[in-house]
């Protein structure tokens, strides 16, 4: 009971501060419904807790940290054939690359993970959920705009392992 007045407490004092900035930096009507509308959405969302939402956890020792951040990137890492096979060579270099490189994104309905023409920094595996996938012929060789729907385990950007990259399209949350 107390943790659901708590959480609506915050709720109502977030979007009360979102409308005094709005209203601040006189932003039309229009989009202001428009970003109050999408900030309500999320924060009544149920969102899945990433090690950044965990305080706790940095009291850990650093060993300790990177321990429990090897073990939680490495199911999903596994499913690479690359990572896989790297696993199986070398598991001290496979703990290091789970502790050190691989990061836990949560994206939620309406966000780019990544834009056409931008810089390539990163690998994706995309495990829960749906993303679409957008070409224009602005930005990638096809002749007429083309979207896919991907869902469930897929790996995005696999060319950012092995070299420069600029994106072709855009990926979106669904």
């Amino acid at each position: 009971m107390v943790e659901v007045q708590v959480r609506n407490r915050d709720r109502h004092q977030k979007l009360t501060i979102l409308r005094r900035y709005l209203n601040e930096h006189s932003v039309s009507r229009m989009l202001a419904l428009k970003v109050q509308r999408q900030v309500a959405e999320r924060l009544n969302q149920k969102t899945t807790l990433t090690g950044k939402d965990v305080p706790a956890l940095e009291i850990l020792s650093s060993a300790l940290q990177s321990e429990l951040r090897s073990e939680i990137c490495r199911p999903y890492l596994m499913t690479h054939a690359m990572f896989r096979t790297w696993a199986h060579m070398d598991k001290h270099w496979f703990k290091k690359l789970g502790a050190a490189a691989a990061d836990m994104v949560c994206g939620q309905v309406g966000d780019e993970i990544f834009t056409a023409g931008d810089e390539a920094e990163f690998t994706f595996h995309i495990s829960l959920g749906k993303v679409q996938y957008s070409q224009e012929s602005d930005s990638a060789p096809v002749d007429a705009p083309e979207t896919t729907i991907l869902e469930g385990a897929h790996w995005l950007c696999e060319s950012a392992l092995w070299c420069q990259w600029i994106h072709v399209g855009t990926v979106e949350v669904l």
